[in-house]
């Protein structure tokens, strides 16, 4: 009997350190996720001001880089999609989303209540039928597929490729890797004197496909620019083969490296079909 005793007790403490994220159990038809995703997060301010649902590839692209999420950005068709985000400080962090008669889709996350460094988090893209809003709101942007804008010639040459056709390229926003530079700096951490560091620091060191090849070009003259060509291949996607960076870098009279520009594409490999593309790949 004490033995049995002792059993319900752990039981209902495991029960007791697993809670919803929101107060009384919604109603509805469970929703299964299309694809999910879940990591943590160290920087704890990250979590702050974050979505809880998404439907342009603008903002999935945004919240993507800030968290640094494993692989390429996916490619989400938010006319028929849309992506539910949850996060937490527990350690363990599931997300069951639930439709209710009126359409009403409510991201129903269960997390422990232990706190750890940083925040979990999970982001699920769900179907969008049936759906009217979520969590009470409407979904009022309008829904969109991801449709690359037109580049200039200039531009499509810029990114340096030859042999494979170039569709279309990505301006990618370098303030927030400028400004963790300043910030490193005023910490003294080395990297910041290095033009492939602090390129790595903004593409990501890890190997996202089966190869990296990192092409460094300066001129023979001077020793304070830099034009770094990252191509990644061999990834295991249906469409996607790899991806191509393109980053001109200057340095600073305090041996300090910064990013100016850069461009960014994706490898779109079907049968009879290969190219570069910042758009959707068939």
């Amino acid at each position: 009997m004490l033995f049995g005793r002792i059993i319900m007790f752990f039981m209902a403490l495991l029960l007791a350190m697993v809670l919803p994220l929101q107060a009384g159990p919604p109603k509805g038809q469970p929703v299964n996720p299309l694809k999910q995703w879940s990591g943590s997060v160290d920087d704890l301010f990250l979590m702050k001001g974050m979505p809880k649902f998404i439907i342009s590839a603008e903002e999935l692209e945004k919240l993507w880089q800030a968290w640094k999420v494993s692989g390429p950005v996916p490619q989400v068709d938010f006319s028929k999609e849309l992506v539910l985000v949850a996060t937490s400080r527990g350690s363990i962090l599931h997300l069951s989303p639930i439709l209710d008669d009126k359409g009403d889709l409510t991201d129903v996350g269960l997390a422990t209540m232990d706190l750890l460094p940083g925040f979990r988090y999970v982001i699920a893209v769900v179907s969008r039928e049936r759906v009217k809003t979520v969590n009470g709101k409407e979904l009022t942007a309008k829904a969109e597929k991801s449709h690359p804008k037109t580049n200039s010639a200039p531009e499509l040459a810029d990114f340096g490729v030859s042999g494979v056709e170039v569709q279309s390229v990505k301006t990618m926003d370098t303030h927030k890797i400028n400004a963790e530079v300043s910030n490193a700096v005023r910490k003294d951490e080395a990297w910041t004197q290095e033009a492939v560091l602090v390129a790595l620091k903004f593409i990501g060191s890890g190997l996202k496909g089966h190869t990296k090849i990192i092409d460094v070009r300066t001129p023979p003259e001077q020793r304070d620019t830099a034009t770094i060509t990252v191509t990644e291949s061999g990834y295991l996607d249906d469409a996607i083969n790899g991806e191509r960076w393109r980053l001109w870098l200057v340095k600073g009279a305090d041996g300090i490296w910064t990013i100016q520009r850069a461009l960014w594409a994706q490898l779109c490999d079907r049968p009879g079909r290969r190219f570069y593309s910042a758009g959707k790949c068939p």
